[in-house]
């Protein structure tokens, strides 16, 4: 599982992913989400005085955590889907949005 994390950019790892957009105090992109953090952009962070930057983390969770991950998102689509149970092209629009966010949990 994916987990976005907050860090100090001297300790970022070479090449971690952006999970958001980095900007300066003024609002401005300096570095856009998805992007990797190559030497090039580490250095100039550095001289924006970017002091941390959001980081996507690969986190292993146990069985345990993973079955309890499981049934929180299925309590959440079936409390946002309860008005909505009897109809069969919500039910199929459940089951695709269930496996799209269970894949968070591979």
């Amino acid at each position: 599982m994916n987990q976005i994390v907050d860090i100090p950019l001297s300790e970022a790892p070479p090449e971690a992913e952006l999970a958001r957009d980095v900007c300066d105090d003024r609002g401005n992109c300096l570095v856009t989400a998805g992007a990797r953090l190559t030497p090039k952009i580490v250095e100039r962070l550095r001289s924006r005085e970017v002091k941390t930057v959001p980081v996507l983390l690969k986190v292993e969770l146990s069985a345990e955590q993973v079955a309890v991950r499981r049934k929180e998102i299925e309590e959440q689509l079936d409390s946002r889907f309860r008005q909505v149970a009897a109809d069969p092209l919500m039910v199929k629009f459940k089951s695709i949005l269930l496996a799209y966010r269970l894949r968070e949990l591979e």
